[in-house]
């Protein structure tokens, strides 16, 4: 069995928050089907798990604040060097222009110029990828939550075989005593 890791828990903790966010969600939309007590304990149970894996969340942002810009300094790094290398590529080609190297000189530093390129490139993509895949888990996680409303609803729906009783508009007197 693997390991977990930072990243795969970071992701069972996004997904869990997805899923309570839906169910709030999902909620909400039985308000008025559903007794008012009842409603507001679930109601209330997903919104403490809401807040609990926000804060779990929060608890990781500083972490991958760290590691993107890691992941950045990274990806400047490999493309500096890239850079450098297509410079030295090129000046070899240009002394071969003007006949400096020979066509055999040539092909043996273009074979090998293109060789590191590819190997640099293949780095510099890998490296792009990790970083944007390092901005979007930070985007996700600072994500705003959809956050429940925790209004009770305005009316109570009537519960099967139960008589409604209607609240009148007058408030009832207290009982005065007879004046005697």
């Amino acid at each position: 069995m693997n390991a977990p890791t930072p990243t795969n828990d970071l992701a069972a903790l996004l997904a869990e928050r997805d899923r309570v966010e839906a169910w709030l969600q999902a909620l909400d939309g039985k308000r008025e089907s559903t007794p008012a007590a009842v409603f507001q304990k679930v109601q209330r149970d997903y919104a403490s798990r809401l807040e609990t894996l926000i804060g779990q969340l929060r608890e990781r942002d500083r972490d991958l604040e760290v590691r993107v810009a890691k992941l950045a300094d990274e990806l400047t790094a490999v493309e500096v060097l890239q850079r450098s290398k297509q410079d030295t590529r090129a000046e070899a080609e240009l002394r071969h222009l003007v006949g400096e190297y020979t066509e055999e000189q040539w092909a043996h530093v273009a074979k090998g110029s293109d060789a590191e390129l590819a190997a640099i490139e293949a780095r510099r993509t890998e490296c792009a990828r990790d970083h944007q895949a390092a901005l979007d888990l930070l985007a996700s996680v600072r994500r705003p939550v959809v956050a429940p409303t925790l209004a009770p609803r305005t009316t109570t729906p009537p519960m099967a075989g139960v008589p409604v009783q209607r609240a009148s508009a007058q408030v009832p007197r207290a009982a005065t005593p007879p004046a005697g």
